[in-house]
């Protein structure tokens, strides 16, 4: 009997570790111009000049925070505030063109 309840323990911990890891990463669909997002999955923390050379459409980012504004601009290499991009928080992007984003960590 107990061989049994362990054999089934076992492959329920297998099952469900199977669809953990083929779980899909959360994506962002961006359109065209300004959008809003806020990263509410669990998310590696990166900085903004980061997060831009990974997704070249993006054109600024912004993070309003403390009754300031922070912008990072993907230009000459980045010009701004290179700030961290972290769940919980909103931000907002403007795109060159409709793009999808996956957010990998």
């Amino acid at each position: 009997m107990k061989r049994i309840i362990l054999c089934a323990v076992v492959l329920v911990f297998f099952v469900a570790a199977i669809g953990f890891a083929q779980s899909p990463a959360p994506t962002l669909e961006l359109k065209e111009g300004k959008n809003n997002f806020t990263v509410n999955e669990f998310f590696y923390p990166q900085y903004a000049s980061d997060f831009v050379a990974k997704h070249p459409e993006i054109q600024t980012i912004t993070l309003k925070e403390f009754g300031r504004s922070y912008g990072y601009v993907n230009v000459f290499g980045g010009i701004g505030t290179n700030f961290l991009i972290e769940a919980g928080k909103e931000y907002e992007v403007y795109v060159s063109k409709p793009v999808n984003i996956t957010l990998q960590n």
